[in-house]
């Protein structure tokens, strides 16, 4: 085939005299070959593919690698930022704008857990700061051995015809654990009643001597909920026989020494959960059948949902849990739904929680590839690697299975505990979960608490890692 662009190069040469050097590519000059296929003579553009980093969470315990790319910031610096520490971590190719770099725990050690940025600096292109989670990442036994957890049969009451049953666990911020227990009498009624447990020192936890009843009995023959928030926790009922429900709360100021008050709100008959975010912004109930959520925890100032196009808005919940799953510090939603046996996350936005079809596309995904077609028998967001987003922590009847969360709705490799304690010790499928510090050492991480209804045994999972 006659080639155009060799044909105008060899005339070139021959007009030079036979002088190589002065050759001159057809593409330089206005040729046949250059009008025929004017895309062969053009030079390639550089695409700019933006700032790319391999990891969106790295460990301040054990460190990691991060990958950095920025084509069109050839030589620039990547730095590390948090509130006026900074950490240089290389600069960028000049040849490929790449930077492969291994990041110490001691590099991290002037970070504290949390949100840190990536910047460039010396950059031809301005980028926005690309944020990384700083993580602890939780740190539970293998096997129940020790303080590293506890599995213990419930009470049983003077006059009651079995063991308590426990229904709902929390813990307070002093710490001291408080459960909730149903208890059937001998005449075939059910009293309601919170038992304390000691949750310092650690090896006295849960101690059968230690568990007191705080005694009141609740004129209620079903348990609703309960939420958790820094001011201690609070556990719900409703009088059977009337239309009002009564909200008991209990804080925890000075070890066992707990104070108690009862509140009443609007006439509403709340059926089953009752649930909060870990700070008490937000609380989920379920009244009179329907979900609905309130800004605090008084259940009196409704927060708008906006379903959009959700399909699964109108099937039953299951299971819901509220906590921060972008990042944002406003309390989001997951939703398990019956029926469907999907996942629905609503992100607040103003004043409104709002649908989010990519959280909860993500969300579904990674609960499928852990509980198959499972339910999750319980459900907790909080914050159990410190990195300023919630995680999601579900219990798989025996199993408890926790989700890193990166603040973007992606999930890394999932922890499970597939059993708590062995033979007599085991505790039986998981009913409730409760998050909170337990022990002295005001560096520890949040530690799990659980009960197991079926089971009547609680159980405390001591998390083992420290900054």
């Amino acid at each position: 085939m006659f080639n155009n662009k060799l044909f105008y190069f060899g005339a070139t040469i021959a007009l030079c005299g036979g002088l190589t050097s002065c050759a001159v590519d057809a593409c330089s000059f206005d040729s046949d070959y250059k009008k025929a296929d004017p895309q062969a003579c053009m030079i390639p553009a550089i695409v700019d593919t933006g700032l790319i980093v391999s990891n969106k969470r790295i460990s301040r315990i054990s460190g990691g690698t991060l990958a950095i790319s920025d084509k069109s910031n050839l030589g620039a610096d990547v730095v590390l930022m948090q509130a006026g520490s900074s950490l240089k971590l290389g600069t960028l190719s000049s040849e490929d704008g790449m930077l492969k770099k291994e990041v110490s725990a001691a590099d991290l050690s002037i970070f504290t857990v949390g949100e840190i940025k990536l910047e460039l600096q010396s950059a031809k292109l301005k980028r926005k700061p690309f944020s990384i989670r700083l993580y602890s990442e939780p740190s539970f036994p293998t096997k129940a051995e020790g303080i590293d957890w506890k599995v213990i049969p419930t009470t049983m009451d003077e006059g009651a015809s079995g063991l308590d049953i426990p229904v709902m666990i929390g813990i307070t911020p002093q710490p001291s654990i408080a459960v909730l227990n149903h208890t059937k009498i001998a005449n075939g009624t059910i009293k309601q009643t919170i038992k304390l447990y000691s949750a310092t020192p650690v090896l006295a936890i849960m101690s059968d001597n230690l568990g007191i009843s705080l005694g009141e009995e609740i004129n209620s023959n079903s348990y609703t909920g309960f939420s958790q928030s820094k001011s201690g926790i609070l556990f719900n009922g409703f009088d059977a026989a009337g239309a009002t429900s009564s909200v008991s709360r209990f804080d925890s100021f000075m070890g066992m020494n707990i104070t108690q008050g009862k509140f009443r709100y609007k006439p509403h008959r709340i059926t089953s959960q009752l649930c909060s975010d870990i700070n008490g912004k937000v609380t989920g109930a379920i009244i009179d059948g329907a979900l609905s959520f309130f800004e605090g925890q008084s259940l009196d100032t409704p927060i708008e949902i906006n379903h959009g196009d959700n399909k699964n808005a109108s099937i039953a919940t299951l299971k819901f849990g509220i906590g921060d799953l972008d990042g944002d510090q406003y309390p989001d939603v997951a939703i398990w739904h019956k029926l469907s046996n999907s996942i629905s996350v609503y992100t607040r936005k103003g004043d409104i929680l709002e649908w989010s079809p990519e959280l909860s596309t993500k969300l579904q995904a990674k609960s499928a590839s852990v509980l198959g077609q499972n339910f999750p028998t319980a459900v907790r967001l909080a914050d159990i690697d410190r990195d300023g987003v919630d995680d999601i922590i579900l219990a798989d009847r025996e199993r408890l299975i926790i989700l890193p969360n990166d603040g973007t709705g992606d999930y890394e490799e999932s922890i499970v505990i597939s059993a708590i304690g062995s033979g007599a010790n085991a505790l039986g499928p998981i009913s409730a979960i409760a998050i909170g510090q337990i022990g002295s050492n005001p560096k520890s991480a949040s530690s799990l608490a659980l009960v197991s209804s079926q089971d009547k045994k609680i159980a405390v999972v001591l998390n083992q890692s420290t900054e």
